[in-house]
């Protein structure tokens, strides 16, 4: 919606069942996975977010995915991240009002890491 979160709803009582906050932009596009363990939200921010969807209890974010124009990157709210491709100048740490490049913080902020492209998220 228009106020930047994706709302779940149960169908049969018609109450709202949660409110997925992340998306900095209007959310444009959402859509859920075959089995519906997965929901993906695109905004108006340029990222697609992934949502992991249990059979109970409130959906939790799984990843923020960015398209760039030669490659890739997630990033996890654990802190770990993974791209792949020439993301140099796309892709960065934002904090505060300074840019890095990918890995250039990781051994400055506890938590952050690098995924190998390889690894699940």
């Amino acid at each position: 919606g228009d106020d930047r979160v994706v709302r779940s709803w149960d169908p049969l009582a018609g109450t709202e069942v949660a409110g997925l906050r992340g998306h900095t932009g209007r959310i444009l596009a959402v859509t859920f996975s075959p089995d519906g363990s997965l929901l993906a939200s695109g905004g108006e921010d340029g990222t697609i977010r992934l949502w992991r969807v249990p059979e109970e209890g409130r959906p939790t974010a799984l990843a923020t995915l960015l398209g760039t124009p030669d490659g890739w990157a997630a990033l996890l709210p654990s802190g770990a991240y993974k791209c792949e491709g020439d993301v140099a100048g796309e892709f960065w740490h934002a904090v505060g009002m300074c840019r890095f490049e990918p890995g250039e913080l990781d051994s400055h902020l506890p938590g952050v890491h690098r995924l190998p492209p390889e690894a699940l998220l």
